[in-house]
């Protein structure tokens, strides 16, 4: 995804307001996602060479470590749906979250898989056992829960897959929340798409609206296939947007072996990066941004 689509993307899905599309999720025994800590990671070696690389991926962990559902005809959570598909973007469709959370409260069953596998839910979530439609794989649970005085929905994902269409997307664990103004999720897991894949690990995204004003961050660990060694991305502090397409406002850092780059996102749009603390180039604004051409990115 490009910066321009991701921000174009994200105003988008925002102004309409925060809905989310009907969950499912699948895993197996044999998935396996990167658990050591940041002590033992090796990082990449960020310098002119990579810098560009190194910022594409950063950008694209937004939309790559967002937790994926299939989504279907129906607004419940917790049914088989007539026509399950695979959805890699974007996750916020046309139902009110608050609608399919009310989809299963109070109700409990198991449904069979049109091509295979259940699906049991109650009140408290959903389990998916190599539940099969359409082509898409699912296995694991989503737990939910509702706040009906704050309208706070939080999902948690536990050995969570979906598979199909030559991707796959897996997280050993995802806290997702959903409030009025709020949107944010702490994942580890992967995604892989044909021969690419992207890890991440602690990663955290964080969106608040308000009267006139978007704030995003994000944090945490990064491993693509264009270095197969890992970046940490840290907020220093959020991205501003307002109603353009481009943050005017924001720091983030990206830590490397020793090295790291900075991104200052300024009130005309414009962007300055910064290798290792020096001013390393100036850019109009994040569509003038470097993009992948590579096959590593996903």
């Amino acid at each position: 995804m490009t910066f321009y689509s991701f921000f174009k993307y994200l105003l988008h899905i925002t102004i309409l307001s925060i809905f989310v599309s009907c969950s499912s999720n699948s895993t197996s025994s044999s998935d396996k996602t990167n658990t050591d800590n940041s002590i033992n990671k090796v990082h990449v070696v960020i310098n002119e060479a990579s810098l560009d690389q190194v910022v594409v991926d950063m950008f694209d962990s937004i939309d790559n470590a967002n937790p994926k559902f299939p989504t279907g005809a129906t607004a419940r959570v917790a049914k088989v749906f007539s026509n399950l598909s695979f959805i890699n973007r974007p996750l916020f469709k046309t139902v009110a979250f608050y609608s399919a959370i009310d989809g299963v409260i109070g109700d409990s069953g198991v449904d069979v898989c049109i091509d295979g596998g259940s699906i049991s839910y109650n009140s408290s979530g959903v389990v998916y056992t190599n539940c099969v439609e359409s082509g898409v794989k699912v296995n694991g649970s989503i737990g939910i829960t509702y706040n009906n005085n704050s309208g706070e929905a939080i999902y948690k994902l536990t050995n969570f897959s979906v598979e199909g269409n030559g991707t796959k997307y897996f997280t050993s664990s995802t806290t997702y929340t959903l409030s009025n103004t709020d949107i944010s999720y702490k994942t580890t897991g992967y995604i892989t798409s044909g021969n690419a894949r992207v890890d991440f690990e602690n990663y955290k995204y964080s969106l608040t609206s308000t009267d006139t004003t978007y704030l995003i961050s994000i944090d945490g660990y990064i491993k693509t296939d264009c270095f197969d060694k890992w970046i940490e991305v840290q907020t220093v502090k959020p991205m501003g947007i307002d109603s353009s397409a481009c943050p005017n406002d924001g720091e983030i850092i990206v830590i490397g072996d020793s090295s790291k780059l900075k991104l200052e996102f300024n009130i005309d749009e414009s962007v300055n990066i910064y290798l290792n603390d020096a001013l390393y180039k100036e850019y109009a604004n994040c569509n003038t941004l470097p993009t992948s051409t590579g096959s590593c990115s996903i």
